[in-house]
């Protein structure tokens, strides 16, 4: 008996693995590593990408089908796709979407476009991608560094108002570290404290470490460095304390 399939097999055979095929940007695979996203997480991202990308959506449920393994096993890899920005919860219907990472593809596609054409239009879009990775790895830098110092996943609400002070409010991402390490030493791990720092700060027109650490210094300095006047006068009172001891004590020896 012959190992070799017959024509109408083999024709079969093919239409069925490219109906069974995921359709995958290849700018996705070019750029990944630039969100930072793991190999595992892309991975990952890979299996759960049929209906995400087909839908621009996915909730636990439809991830638990397509991993085949259960809601509660599917959720938390899910959320392990957060800090990288690769995925953004909803919190209306507690599913996951990627519109972040739609964004983020799409200013790869302009600077692809801007290699291919060095028409001077195309300059503006490569600073836009450049900014936007940029600004994505950043902030999953940031979901990463919230976690470990507070040592818990981050809800929805919080992602989103680190994210709006990053990219909405233009603060700097150091100034978003001091800020919870501030949070931490004073036992207030809690985002409205923090909130109320970068406020404070905001308001004092500090927008770097530099400038908040100088205006942490100057305190320390006027406790150091007495008032020449207020000098002056202790000098005066202690001249006329001496004089007034001295004019007892010739008194009274008279």
């Amino acid at each position: 008996m012959s190992n070799i399939p017959d024509a109408d097999y083999t024709i079969r055979f093919a239409q069925c693995m490219l109906q069974d095929c995921i359709m995958l940007p290849k700018t996705l695979l070019e750029n990944y590593h630039r969100l930072p996203m793991a190999d595992a997480e892309l991975l990952l991202f890979l299996r759960i990408s049929g209906p995400l990308l087909r839908k621009g959506s996915i909730s636990p449920d439809e991830a638990a089908a397509e991993l085949k393994i259960s809601r509660e096993e599917a959720l938390p890899l899910l959320e392990s796709l957060l800090p990288s920005g690769v995925l953004e919860r909803r919190e209306e219907d507690a599913s996951f979407h990627c519109r972040s990472l739609f964004r983020f593809l799409y200013e790869c596609w302009l600077d692809e476009q801007r290699l291919c054409s060095p028409a001077a239009n195309w300059e503006r879009p490569l600073h836009r991608r450049a900014a936007a990775g940029d600004s994505l790895s950043c902030l999953g830098r940031l979901y990463r560094r919230f976690e470990a110092e507070l040592g818990r996943t981050l809800k929805f609400s919080e992602n989103e108002q680190i994210r709006q002070w990053l990219e909405d409010d233009g603060i700097a991402a150091e100034l978003i570290e001091e800020a919870l390490r501030r949070a931490v030493l004073q036992d207030k791990g809690n985002l409205a404290y923090m909130n109320s720092i970068l406020r404070d700060w905001c308001k004092k027109g500090l927008h770097s470490l530099e400038q908040v650490q100088e205006l942490d210094v100057k305190p320390e300095r006027k406790k150091k460095t007495r008032n020449p006047a207020s000098k002056a006068i202790g000098e005066a009172q202690n001249d006329d304390f001496l004089k007034q001891l001295s004019q007892i004590q010739a008194n009274l020896y008279k």
